[in-house]
């Protein structure tokens, strides 16, 4: 047996070493999701929390010319601040207590958001729109994306 045959048998035995660089699929949302409510080929990064089982967050982003915009899933703990004013849209069908707002940044910014629960556990959907350029943000455009994502969180975590 040659020494590349060796080798290779003997790297076959091991278990993978650990890749900090290694891909993680967002547990309640899909890629292929993001990119229908985006419009394009998100870049995506999942953090996931060591401590608490089932909490952690994805962050997809999309660029284009004119804008960026930023589709993120929290859930758990650091969901639970809600930071949408009274009298927020309430919202059926998408896990328990759901309301839907607008935050707006400054005229470059405005941030479309879903603020729910599946039994104990609280989660936000939002979107952020930041325009490059003179262009002021405007809202209403990816709400249908939003619910979609959020009846698709609602489900995972029920």
């Amino acid at each position: 047996m040659g020494v590349a045959a060796l080798l290779l048998f003997a790297s076959a035995a091991l278990p993978p070493a650990p890749s900090s660089a290694q891909v993680t699929n967002c547990p309640w949302a899909t890629l292929g999701s993001a990119a229908t409510v985006l419009g394009g080929d998100p870049a995506s990064i999942v953090q996931l929390s060591e401590k608490a089982k089932g909490e952690g967050s994805c962050t997809f982003s999309f660029a284009d010319v004119v804008s960026k915009q930023t589709l993120k899933v929290v859930v758990g703990r650091a969901a639970a601040q809600n930071p949408c004013p009274a009298g927020s849209t309430p919202l059926t069908g998408v896990g328990n207590e759901a309301i839907m707002c607008t935050i707006r940044r400054g005229s470059e910014e405005v941030v479309e958001m879903i603020v729910s629960r599946v039994r104990q556990t609280p989660f936000t959907v939002s979107i952020s729109i930041r325009r490059k350029g003179s262009k002021n943000a405007t809202a209403g455009h990816y709400e249908d994306g939003l619910k979609m994502i959020a009846e698709q969180v609602a489900g995972n975590l029920f």
